[in-house]
């Protein structure tokens, strides 16, 4: 039975030239990034994020301004290479994780989600195991990191500062690798 063609032969070139056939290439999809972006330019006054931790609301045009400071960051820490894109963010649910996720992504970087309540030996592991190009942290986070190992790290706290041109960046620093 499994050797009786479902289609015949007219139909099966049928199937395969016509079928097939497109009058134009698909439309390529944006990145994420540059969807939000995107956004960002259309509606700047629009909000993009809100918590249930009483956290204020963040306008798209606060929220890009502060991601697109944390790109260039990661870019002037000079650790990203082609071979080696990876960076891992230790950070609760937040903003700051949020701006941290964008950023690396408009960087050119991938990134790695690090719960920071795992157990330190843990945190030390998966990022030895990803050969991660750099950390982003909270300043909460900063000192348990810098113990499991000397890295680029990039120290985020109070990202988005609503109503002024955004928030900062409290330290950014390449530490020598041991």
């Amino acid at each position: 039975l499994s050797t009786v063609p479902l289609l015949g032969r007219a139909e099966a070139e049928f199937v395969s030239r016509e079928c097939n056939r497109t009058a134009a290439p698909p439309p390529l999809a944006p990145t994420v990034h540059a969807a939000f972006g995107q956004t960002a330019a259309a509606h700047p006054e629009a909000i993009a994020l809100c918590s249930d931790r009483g956290a204020p609301l963040v306008t798209y045009a606060a929220l890009h301004q502060a991601v697109d400071r944390m790109a260039s960051a990661i870019v002037r820490l000079g650790t990203l290479q082609p071979t080696r894109r990876l960076v891992g963010l230790i950070y609760e649910r937040s903003v700051a994780m949020v701006v941290a996720v964008f950023g690396t992504l408009t960087a050119g970087g991938a990134y790695l989600p690090i719960d920071p309540n795992f157990p330190p030996q843990r945190i030390a592991a998966m990022i030895e195991e990803a050969n991660a190009a750099a950390l982003i942290v909270g300043a909460a986070q900063a000192p348990v990191v810098r113990r499991l190992r000397n890295e680029a790290v990039i120290e985020l706290s109070c990202p988005v500062r609503i109503g002024t041109a955004g928030g900062e960046l409290t330290s950014v620093r390449r530490e020598a690798a041991t």
